[in-house]
């Protein structure tokens, strides 16, 4: 097995894991996050995140300080659009089913790794790379004749889509302590979130429920670190 080979199933497993980790509280965001604008959501999940990823010594946020427009990049898409995305897409679908979506994120990561970084594909990747993008679109097929439902499978889609592109573009980052590198991204990505909530006017959830979803992020935090 090549380097790049192993880089780039590792790297896929690690947003496979990541997901299921994250799926896991997905039924909860849906639960606690019908009162609250999708942005809004977005920020509230990721204050949990930046709660709960402790602190780095100075020293590292100092040389992570070199790669803003990274850091900027994969907040927007991760910490925020991704988010967001989901959040409409619970509007329109069970949590159940958009956590089994989440399966997606291992292929379209593969994806990314052998665009941007050139990494090659064994053939045993290939096939189970494969095989769990047929899972999922079994999964979609049937939400495809009912328009409500096919949206709320594109939109969680879009999400995994950004999520992945996320874990790709921050492979540069991975010689940094990974509580550094999320509690920037979690800072840029709430701030992001709250200004586009507060410019489109988002309804605003009760005291619990915005307590619940930064629970929500933080808990998917933690899952995704075991």
């Amino acid at each position: 097995m090549s380097a790049p080979t192993g880089s780039m199933r590792r790297g896929a497993l690690a947003a496979a894991g990541a997901a299921a980790a994250f799926g896991v509280t997905v039924p909860l965001v849906q639960r606690f996050g019908q009162h609250a604008g999708p942005w809004l959501t977005a920020a509230l999940l990721y204050v949990g995140a930046v709660l709960v990823s402790g602190y780095s010594r100075a020293k590292s946020d100092a040389r992570l300080a070199r790669h803003t427009g990274r850091i900027v990049l994969i907040a927007l898409l991760g910490a925020a659009a991704a988010l967001a995305l989901l959040a409409m897409g619970l509007r329109r679908m069970d949590g159940a089913s958009a956590s089994l979506l989440l399966a997606f994120e291992a292929s379209f990561t593969a994806l990314f790794a052998r665009i941007l970084y050139r990494e090659t594909l064994s053939r045993r990747v290939l096939v189970a790379l494969a095989l769990a993008f047929a899972g999922g679109v079994v999964l979609v097929r049937p939400d495809l004749g009912v328009p409500r439902l096919a949206a709320g499978s594109v939109l969680v889609l879009g999400a995994v889509l950004c999520w992945a592109a996320d874990s790709a573009i921050m492979r540069p980052l991975s010689a940094f302590p990974v509580a550094s590198v999320v509690r920037a991204k979690s800072l840029v990505g709430v701030c992001a979130s709250l200004l586009v909530s507060v410019a489109l006017r988002e309804s605003v959830p009760g005291l619990r429920d915005a307590l619940a979803l930064v629970l929500c992020g933080a808990l998917g935090w933690l899952f995704a670190r075991v």
